[in-house]
């Protein structure tokens, strides 16, 4: 994790840090790799890594990491988990001084959906650990496409360029009896069925020039750069109408006492939004090594941010800048 300032060398980001995720490079060398794992609750996770080159003068690489993961959890009823991800890389190496990356990524994530545990005051309520508190039958289905490229330039030893972009979307569908408010004499849960159907979309856009020089005997390194976002989220919140979600004892519990509500019958419409934030952002950034131990950091950076927020319920519209 990158803490502090130093973190809006990468963009958009809060400034009390990022984590860096880095994803797994093509190699030169070919490499095969079959891995499976298992364990309690029917668990199972074969992934499959593989890398090389796809030319003999070893200026086109490709890896393909795939990871599939399956198990049936530790709650009450058979609760299926189950995980799919492929990723798929090529690296052009474009003379001595120039690569290209491309990625991809694809993941489906299904599982039931559970809030977990209820808590009185500071405690965790003492039931089972096995014991759910929503139905049977709650779910919540992720669905997420990852792509794109970076393209770097090294003009000499001490100066390149790098040049990078990612589009990222995502889709979030759950159906559960959303836990609403414990009676702690009582044990009896409220509850509401309800549904979220949301998405997002992220397109980013970001080029830095990088260099090292030298002012006498001060040494420099400097990072210019410049990024572009476009972040897009909306989507929509159903509920049953208030009454018609049975209560649960959370000691004593009972489940599908009604059948279960077809979305069509989540009539209770609370939410439907589409956010929209558009930003620039330009950043400085000069390291200067004063001494062998005593190093400097000056830094800034300036982003321009428009947003638009539409409440399709209401039909207004607000925008900001």
């Amino acid at each position: 994790m990158l803490r502090g300032p130093a973190s809006v060398l990468f963009g958009n980001v809060q400034p009390s840090g990022v984590i860096n995720l880095v994803t797994e490079q093509p190699l030169e060398d070919p490499f095969y790799e079959l891995e499976l794992q298992a364990g309690n609750y029917t668990f199972i996770r074969p992934t499959i890594d593989m890398t090389g080159p796809l030319n003999d003068d070893r200026t086109i690489l490709y890896r393909l990491n795939v990871a599939y993961e399956y198990f049936d959890g530790f709650r009450d009823f058979e609760q299926d988990v189950s995980r799919i991800f492929v990723a798929p890389s090529l690296e052009f190496r474009i003379g001595d001084a120039t690569t290209l990356n491309f990625d991809f990524s694809y993941l489906r994530d299904e599982r039931p959906f559970d809030r977990g545990f209820l808590a009185i005051g500071r405690d965790i309520i003492d039931i089972p650990v096995t014991r759910l508190l929503g139905e049977p039958n709650d779910i919540r289905q992720v669905e997420e496409y990852s792509a794109g490229y970076r393209l770097e330039h090294e003009f000499s030893d001490d100066w390149r360029i790098r040049n990078q972009f990612r589009l990222i979307t995502s889709d979030d569908f759950d159906f559960r009896a959303e836990p609403l408010e414990l009676n702690e004499e009582t044990g009896i849960l409220s509850r509401n069925f309800r549904s979220n159907d949301d998405f997002s979309e992220v397109y980013s856009l970001q080029t830095d020039l990088l260099g090292n020089f030298s002012t006498g005997s001060i040494e420099h390194n400097l990072l210019v750069g410049f990024d572009l976002r476009r972040q897009t989220f909306g989507g929509t919140q159903q509920q049953l109408p208030s009454g018609l979600t049975p209560d649960i004892d959370i000691f004593d519990p009972e489940y599908d006492v009604i059948d279960r509500p077809d979305l069509d019958d989540l009539t209770n419409q609370v939410r439907d939004n589409l956010d929209r934030t558009d930003a620039l952002g330009i950043v400085l950034q000069d390291q200067i090594d004063i001494l062998d131990n005593l190093i400097l950091v000056l830094g800034g950076r300036f982003d321009a941010i428009s947003q638009e927020s539409r409440d399709n319920q209401m039909d207004e519209t607000s925008e900001q800048m």
